[in-house]
C-alpha cells in the first residue's frame, strides 16, 4: 500500500526527542529552539514560523478536534485569528458553531462573528481578510459566554504549561473576556501545535499568574488532555498594565472605571526613567522665532551706531562680494542643472515579489489594477507581461516593526488573487500566485498612467 502524505511528512520520534532544554531556559530561548527546529526539519509552511507557527498537517489536527466530546457539546468558540488556526475555524464554521473571532490590539473594533456565506467562499471567511471585511462587528456583553477557547501555541508541555510568540496580547485578551464574564472556569481551553511542540515539562519558575494554561492539546497524532488543570488567570492585573496601554483600548478604560467603581486596586505600573520620552513644549518653534527677532533687533541698533566711514567700508565690501557671488551663482545653476539631467531616481528596495500567472492576455494593466483595488491590493510596483499571461507584483521593503505587525499581509494577497479567474479560455482555472526571491533591479509599468 502507497504511502500517504501525512506519514510521509511526519518526523520521526527520535528527531522529536532531539529537541531538549538546558537548565538555564527563558521563554525566548525556547521560542527560538522550537522556531530553529521546525525551519531545519522543513515542518513549517509559509511564513516563517517567527509568531505561531504554521505547520504541515495542520488540517490533520483539526479533524481530531471535531472528534472530542467536549467540542461536540460545545455552541459558541472563540478562535484567535492566527493564519495555522485558518482550518480550525473552517472547522468551527461547517459543524454550525457561533464562531467569534477576537481582533487584538484593535481601537475600533474588539470582536467579529463568523457565518456561512454563499456568495463567499469558506476559506476567505476564514482568512484575514474576511474576518476584517466580512466578519459581524460583535461587543461582549454578559450574553455571550465561551464554551471553548482555542488558541495557538510556540511551545507546550504535557502538565498544560503554555509559551505563546510574546508580547502578552493573547494574555489580555483573556483577562478581558474574564473581567466580562465571557470566559468562565468552565471554558475549555485548546491548543493545537505539532508534535515536536509538545514537552513534558517546562520550567516552572518562567511562568506568571497571568500566563494562560491549556486543558487539551491537539496534535496531527494524537490528543493530550490535561489531568491536573492549572490555575488560571482571575482577571486583569492592573499592576502589569501602563497608561500608554490603558489609553490604546477603549476597552481597558471601560473595565478600569467599573473594577475603581468596585473597590479594586487598578495601580498601574509605572514604567523606567529610560523609557520616557522626553519632548520638547508645543511652544518651541514660537521661543525659537522670539529669540531670532530679538537677536535680529539688537542687530540693527549695533549698526545705527556705527560711524560713516565704517558703513562707507562695509557698502563697498558688499558690492565687491556681490559681484562675486553673482557670478558663483550662475555658474552653479548651470553645474546644478547638468547634475539634475543625469541624476537617477532612487528605487525602493524590493522585499518579496509574487509572480501571478493564467492571467488573459487580452486583460488591460487598467482593469488588473482596478481589480486588485477592490480586493485592497496595493503593491508598490508591477512588472506587466500580458502577452505571455502573467505579472509580478513587487512589495518595497519595510521597518521590521511594522513588518511584525502585518506578518498576515503575504498571506492575504496570496489567498485573494488565488480566488480570482481571468482566463475566459479556462474558466475553471484560478490565477496562480508564486512567491519569488527578492529582485534588485524591476522592470516596471507605470499603471497609474495607462
Amino acid at each position: 500500500m502507497e504511502q500517504s502524505k501525512f506519514e510521509t511528512n511526519k518526523p520521526s520520534i527520535e528527531k522529536i526527542k532531539d529537541l531538549v532544554l538546558d537548565d538555564q531556559e527563558t521563554k525566548l530561548t525556547i521560542r527560538e529552539k522550537v522556531w530553529k527546529y521546525l525551519i531545519s526539519n522543513k515542518i513549517s509552511n509559509f511564513p516563517k514560523p517567527y509568531r505561531i507557527p504554521n505547520f504541515q498537517e495542520i488540517e490533520e489536527a483539526s479533524l481530531k478536534l471535531s472528534d472530542l466530546p467536549v467540542f461536540k457539546a460545545a455552541k459558541s468558540v472563540e478562535v484567535l485569528s492566527d493564519k495555522p488556526l485558518a482550518s480550525v475555524r473552517e472547522m468551527v464554521i461547517t459543524n454550525n458553531k457561533d464562531l467569534y473571532v477576537p481582533i487584538l490590539r484593535s481601537q475600533k473594533c474588539f470582536m467579529r462573528k463568523l457565518k456561512l456565506d454563499e456568495k463567499t467562499d469558506i476559506k476567505t471567511i476564514v482568512s484575514s481578510w474576511g474576518i476584517h471585511h466580512i466578519g459581524e462587528k460583535v461587543e461582549v456583553t454578559g450574553d455571550i459566554k465561551f464554551d471553548i477557547f482555542i488558541l495557538g501555541s510556540v511551545a507546550v508541555s504535557k502538565d498544560g504549561y503554555r509559551i505563546g510568540k510574546g508580547g502578552g496580547y493573547v494574555d489580555l485578551e483573556f483577562a478581558i473576556y474574564k473581567e466580562m464574564k465571557a470566559i468562565t472556569d468552565d471554558t475549555i481551553i485548546i491548543t493545537i501545535v505539532h508534535d515536536s511542540q509538545v514537552f513534558e515539562t517546562l520550567p516552572q519558575e518562567l511562568f506568571k499568574a497571568y500566563d494562560i494554561p491549556v486543558d487539551f492539546i491537539i496534535t496531527p497524532t494524537r490528543v493530550i488532555t490535561v489531568e491536573n488543570k492549572l490555575s488560571r488567570p482571575t482577571g486583569i492585573f492592573w499592576n502589569e498594565l501602563t497608561g500608554a496601554q490603558i489609553r490604546s483600548r477603549k476597552i481597558l478604560q471601560t473595565l478600569k472605571t467599573k473594577c475603581e467603581g468596585e473597590g479594586r486596586d487598578t495601580t498601574l505600573c509605572v514604567p523606567n526613567d529610560k523609557s520616557i520620552r522626553v519632548r520638547r513644549p508645543f511652544y518651541w518653534p514660537y521661543n525659537r522665532k522670539r529669540l531670532s527677532n530679538r537677536s535680529a533687533s539688537l542687530a540693527g541698533i549695533k549698526q545705527n551706531q556705527q560711524t560713516n566711514q565704517q558703513r562707507r567700508r562695509r557698502v563697498k565690501f558688499q558690492e565687491e562680494k556681490k559681484t562675486n557671488n553673482e557670478i558663483n551663482e550662475d555658474t552653479e545653476k548651470v553645474e546644478n542643472i547638468a547634475q539634475k539631467k543625469h541624476k537617477k531616481k532612487k528605487r525602493k528596495q524590493i522585499d518579496y515579489s509574487l509572480r501571478v500567472s493564467n492571467i488573459n492576455k487580452s486583460l488591460r494593466p487598467r482593469e488588473f489594477k482596478e481589480l486588485l483595488k477592490e480586493k485592497g491590493i496595493k503593491p508598490t510596483n508591477i512588472t506587466w507581461r500580458g502577452y505571455r499571461g502573467i505579472c509580478f507584483l513587487h512589495y518595497a521593503k519595510k521597518n521590521y516593526k511594522k513588518e511584525n505587525d502585518d506578518s498576515d499581509a503575504i498571506n492575504n494577497v496570496i489567498e485573494i488573487i488565488q480566488e480570482l479567474k481571468l482566463n475566459p479560455t479556462k474558466p475553471e482555472e484560478n490565477l496562480n500566485v508564486q512567491v519569488m526571491e527578492p529582485i534588485t533591479r524591476i522592470e516596471t509599468v507605470d499603471v497609474t498612467a495607462v
